[in-house]
């Protein structure tokens, strides 16, 4: 499950409220506000974005400020942080287990060193804004920003909660690459500027188009959706979420054979995969520990780390067939199936089913696959 349409839905209800109160409500929409940006945090730590559009729009909308004189709004926003406290006191008894993850996604370790493939990997991100928010709303985006000083308060409202996000991710993008979604924040303040923009005869003509082409987008997907296994598009883009049944299907079969009550799978992925594949079956999945002396690297190893060999032999599944990364761990491993399935017209995933038998010692992931 994705968190980004929670988190969608409790940033509009938290950008409603304030919307709300910059009009003069009272308690009630602060209540609101105080539940979007809470549940918000609850389902993704990018609804901290909110705080900064408050600061930013404190900075150019008059009457943002006036609002933000108000002792109730920042009551809500107080009591939607404390919502995050659950949260908190989890991850320090963790290890602080998410937000070093989400650490981990804003820096791989080699940030800026090749400029070429960091301005790629900018326009790569800018341009699949363009395809989220579609071409008409982004580029109302950046004309409301291009004239910033010309618009209403309302407007710069809008441009607050959204510009930023943007501008910020892309930086991300162009330091170490980032996932489209990262921004998805922004698109709500951008669906409600694009209109507020786009005035006139010609403005409603642009958006009309934005949204004739956005429909035609999502028929044209639906098709692609429904010929996923046979429609040969470049770079495979349903590769990830096809072949999956056939392998559970598969695993399950030789883990029966062969009376393994475990299955253990090497990739995060791979463990998700098989986890919902094998869900009805009486079969243990666990994914190999994380490494000695190194916190849980995700949620599969911190939450079922294969620490035992369980009833019968453990059956792993893995991507490499070389069994010298079992040696003096285990007292037998055997390659009992290679597993090959379609995963698209012209992609395949190929699996070795690894019969393990008696470990020796703790239980330790196996060594990287040997470069072929």
């Amino acid at each position: 499950m994705s968190t980004d349409p929670p988190l969608l839905l409790f940033w509009a209800l938290a950008l409603l409220a304030f919307v709300r109160l910059r009009a003069g409500g009272g308690v009630g929409w602060a209540v609101v506000l105080a539940f979007g940006i809470g549940l918000g945090l609850l389902s993704k730590y990018a609804m901290l974005y909110v705080l900064g559009g408050l600061a930013l729009a404190a900075l150019v909308d008059p009457e943002t400020r006036k609002t933000l004189k108000r002792p109730v709004v920042w009551g809500a926003i107080a009591a939607g942080l404390a919502m995050l406290a659950p949260n908190l006191m989890w991850n320090l008894d963790n290890g602080l287990v998410t937000v070093r993850h989400t650490g981990e996604n804003l820096s791989d370790g080699e940030a800026g060193l090749v400029l070429g493939r960091s301005l790629a990997d900018a326009g790569e991100f800018i341009a699949a804004q363009f395809g989220l928010a579609g071409p008409v709303v982004f580029a109302a985006v950046i004309l409301a920003l291009a004239r910033w000083r010309r618009l209403s308060g309302a407007q710069r409202l809008m441009l607050a909660f959204s510009a930023p996000v943007f501008a910020a991710v892309t930086v991300v993008a162009f330091m170490n690459g980032a996932n489209a979604n990262w921004a998805a924040a922004g698109l709500i303040g951008a669906f409600v500027l694009a209109p507020m923009v786009l005035k006139g005869r010609w403005g409603r003509r642009w958006l009309a188009g934005g949204l004739v082409f956005g429909v035609v987008v999502q028929a044209v997907l639906l098709v692609g959706d429904a010929g996923a296994d046979r429609l040969r598009i470049g770079g495979e883009p349903y590769e990830p979420v096809l072949g999956w049944n056939e392998l559970a299907g598969a695993v399950t079969r030789r883990a029966q054979a062969e009376g393994a009550g475990t299955v253990v799978g090497e990739r995060r992925g791979d463990v998700a995969q098989l986890t919902y594949g094998l869900r009805d079956v009486p079969v243990d999945v666990r994914a190999w520990p994380a490494e000695i002396g190194r916190p849980p690297q995700n949620y599969f190893q911190m939450a079922q780390p294969l620490q035992g060999g369980g009833p019968g032999a453990v059956l792993a599944v893995s991507a490499c067939a070389d069994l010298t990364r079992f040696e003096r761990r285990w007292t037998r491993a055997d390659v009992v199936e290679t597993v090959t399935v379609a995963a698209g017209p012209g992609a395949f995933r190929t699996y070795s089913l690894i019969r393990l038998e008696g470990p020796i010692g703790q239980i330790v992931a196996p060594a990287a696959c040997p470069a072929t």
